[in-house]
């Protein structure tokens, strides 16, 4: 099927021309999308494949802002339109640049672990004991080693800044607080309830050599100081993951007109890929990989997904640590 031609179309400030799927209403005539404007969650899903907003033409836009939506997968994309194909090559060059930052390093460490475990027959975890005999210090200097790694967070929220999406726009205010705390906790029970429906299907399958490190335990016993290190890499894991997978990721795709249903599956590919040193347990990554990535798609709520995330984490550190 042919699209319309953008000039055609109802388009916003930004250039997205709005490319209304079947069985949504015609806009009116003259009219064009406000800031912030969102389809009603009650008009039927776009089909399979369908681009709901096009490149188009930037202009001033005189009409107030719309209300929100509770549901912005369709709304317009964050950002400008990138249809220019040199910018459309450099964009495609700077995501892979930033993927090599993050997640390739963590891909490659994960495959290691994943034939270290294999060969030696031992369970991968992130507890890093780095001052064996002093664990309060070993378990403080090993959450600040990983908290490096952070540096991609700043590198994705400065390049989304210098192309116009700012830390407002992504979700990152104060302002809901509380609502993304209630959210964070459902997306948290979910994602559990979902694992633990998972653990007992693969127990039953494959036994307990079917399981995660993350769900059995073997001959490795840590103090509970080393809580203080799984909680920094907690936090710092949800910053990285949800930063760079949801917030980049995602916002560079629906610039280079990536539908939301395809950009939900090349996020979750590389989400999964690097927690291969998980084995089969990898599948346990998948359900709540993607209600944060849907969290974020829905209501662009950057904070919600990384607290949800973080809270995630903190919480199976707390099991694994304790229980040994």
């Amino acid at each position: 099927m042919t699209a319309p031609a953008p000039d055609s179309l109802p388009t916003s400030a930004a250039g997205w021309a709005l490319n209304a799927p079947p069985g949504w209403p015609a806009p009116p005539a003259g009219w064009v999308p406000p800031a912030g404007w969102s389809p009603d969650p009650a008009w039927p899903k776009p089909p399979r494949g369908w681009q709901t907003w096009l490149p188009g033409r930037t202009h001033h836009d005189v009409q107030p802002a719309a209300p929100g939506s509770r549901d912005l997968t369709y709304a317009e994309p964050l950002g400008s339109p990138v249809s220019d194909p040199l910018a459309r090559r450099r964009m495609k060059q700077e995501i892979l640049v930033a993927l090599s930052i993050f997640p390739l390093p963590a891909l490659v460490t994960a495959l290691v672990l994943l034939v270290r475990s294999l060969v030696e027959g031992t369970t991968p975890d992130q507890i890093s004991d780095v001052l064996p005999h002093h664990a309060a210090l070993s378990s403080v200097l090993g959450g600040v080693v990983y908290a490096a790694s952070a540096g991609s967070v700043l590198l994705a929220l400065f390049l989304l800044s210098v192309s116009g999406v700012t830390m407002r726009r992504l979700g990152l205010t104060r302002k809901g607080l509380g609502a993304d705390a209630g959210y964070g906790v459902g997306l948290v029970l979910a994602g559990f309830g979902i694992a633990f429906g998972l653990t007992l299907l693969v127990f039953g399958v494959f036994g307990n050599g079917g399981l995660p490190g993350s769900v059995q335990t073997d001959n490795q016993h840590f103090a509970a100081v080393f809580l203080i290190q799984g909680y920094i890499v907690s936090v710092v894991t949800a910053l990285v993951e949800e930063s760079m997978m949801t917030a980049y990721l995602l916002t560079r795709l629906g610039q280079l007109g990536i539908t939301p249903r395809r950009a939900l599956w090349i996020s979750m590919a590389i989400r999964t890929s690097y927690h291969a040193y998980y084995g089969l347990g990898l599948l346990f990554t998948v359900p709540v990989g993607y209600l944060l990535t849907r969290s974020f798609q829905r209501r662009r709520r950057l904070v919600r997904t990384v607290g949800a995330h973080a809270l995630y984490d903190a919480s199976l550190f707390t099991l694994a640590i304790l229980s040994t």
